[in-house]
């Protein structure tokens, strides 16, 4: 889930504030407690991010959607193929291709090597998403 923590990051731009993460235990004994959770972050400019990670659903649904409210505007990402947009003029995009930003990542980072210049990702939202992710392993485990 480290990439949606990333996620998180860039959308505000703002340090955590605090985390709380909830397991969601099946009644069957397939999963760990790590493969079925809930967790909440807050920020220090006063947004929530909530995460909903889970096995349990129908691989016929999407594998990730989100939606961020923000400003009167609803954003509702669906699958990484579309972004639907609500309340605003702004115009939403619809693919045929899952497109994470994975490359362009990469090669914005090796042109960063290469030419100098920032990296694609600041180290300061680097180390918080990884920071994210083990408050939330250590949350899981209590």
């Amino acid at each position: 889930a480290c990439h949606i923590y990333d996620l998180f990051t860039f959308l505000t731009d703002a340090r955590v504030a605090s985390c709380q993460a909830a397991a969601i235990t099946p009644r069957t004994g397939t999963y760990q407690r790590n493969d079925n959770f809930t967790a909440t972050f807050t920020f220090d400019d006063g947004s929530v991010a909530t995460l909903v990670y889970t096995a349990l659903g129908s691989t016929e649904y999407p594998k990730e959607q989100m939606e961020v409210f923000c400003d009167g505007a609803v954003y509702v990402l669906d699958d990484y193929k579309a972004l639907r947009i609500v309340g605003s003029k702004a115009a939403g995009v619809e693919t045929s291709l899952v497109d994470k930003g994975q490359a362009a990542e990469v090669i914005a980072f090796a042109n960063a090597i290469r030419y100098g210049g920032e990296w694609p990702i600041p180290l300061w939202q680097q180390e918080q998403a990884m920071r994210m992710a083990f408050d939330v392993e250590d949350a899981l485990r209590r």
